[in-house]
């Protein structure tokens, strides 16, 4: 069984979204957490477009990484790029998947339709990432990287 770390900058749309995934398609395949470099809230777009999916993030809330810096990890994921990486040093993790993915919460929009997009467009692009990651490292070999 897999322990996986998805990370992101503030742990409120694409980690979250990607955790929830996890945890729904990979049932016993492995332990699913999610944080960010800094704590923030669980973004409300994030929650209302998971749930078009069937995905409840009513009951998720934001974590730091530093809750998680004295557990190892089989595998990190990221999903932002910060400048300074210095945060990958302050984890133990085997593999490290660096898979860039928009965040909808740094654009600006012209409508609530077009902003609501953006998220689904998001929302979408974890779960196309998140059963790839699921069938070709968890099931298929554990120390294969994922190929997009």
């Amino acid at each position: 069984m897999a322990n996986v770390l998805i990370l992101c900058i503030g742990n409120s749309v694409r980690s979250q979204m990607a955790e929830a995934y996890m945890n729904f398609y990979a049932k016993g395949g492995g332990l699913f957490f999610s944080a960010g470099i800094k704590k923030t809230e669980i973004n409300p777009y994030a929650v209302e477009v998971m749930a078009e999916d069937n995905i409840d993030l009513t009951e998720h809330s934001s974590k730091s990484i530093q809750a998680f810096k004295d557990i190892p990890f089989d595998h990190l994921i990221t999903f932002s790029d910060p400048e300074d990486k210095s945060f990958l040093s302050e984890l133990t993790y085997q593999h490290w998947h660096h898979l860039p993915v928009m965040d909808p919460a740094q654009l600006s929009f012209e409508s609530e339709e077009e902003k609501l997009e953006a998220y689904r467009k998001t929302r979408d692009e974890l779960k196309r990432i998140v059963l790839r990651f699921i069938g070709q490292v968890l099931l298929e070999s554990p120390e294969k990287e994922l190929q997009l």
